[in-house]
């Protein structure tokens, strides 16, 4: 599919761009996303920080439709892409995450959320 120049980390598939086209994204020190497209693969690469990344996952998690790439390292990031760039930021700031995200509605309340693990236990944003 593609080659890094780091060692791959956690790997999803979604629709990261909310352009309904399912694509895998791959987390190293940069998140590599990879398009199907009739016989190969086409690469797009954003999030560059240098910071090794320990968990991606893929939602809907604001009140918006929007979906975006989530990504933690030391903290919890977003990505977004409309339609020409990528764009994000922090969400906010967490003690060492040690482990992955994942994106629910873990109240069966209707209300997506990201949920984390870090030192100080598992986290709801």
């Amino acid at each position: 599919m593609g080659f890094t120049l780091a060692d791959q980390g956690p790997v999803a598939v979604g629709d990261g761009r909310g352009d309904g086209i399912q694509r895998v994204y791959s987390a190293t020190n940069e998140i590599h996303e990879f398009t199907y497209n009739t016989d190969s693969w086409d690469t797009d690469v954003f999030g560059d920080d240098f910071l090794v990344n320990r968990g991606i996952a893929i939602g809907k998690v604001r009140d918006d439709a929007v979906s975006r790439v989530y990504i933690t390292k030391y903290s919890v990031h977003e990505h977004s892409h409309d339609s020409v760039v990528w764009s994000g930021g922090l969400v906010r700031s967490a003690s060492i995450i040690d482990h992955g995200l994942v994106i629910g509605d873990g109240r069966s309340d209707g209300v997506t959320r990201i949920y984390f693990g870090d030192r100080n236990g598992l986290q709801e944003l």
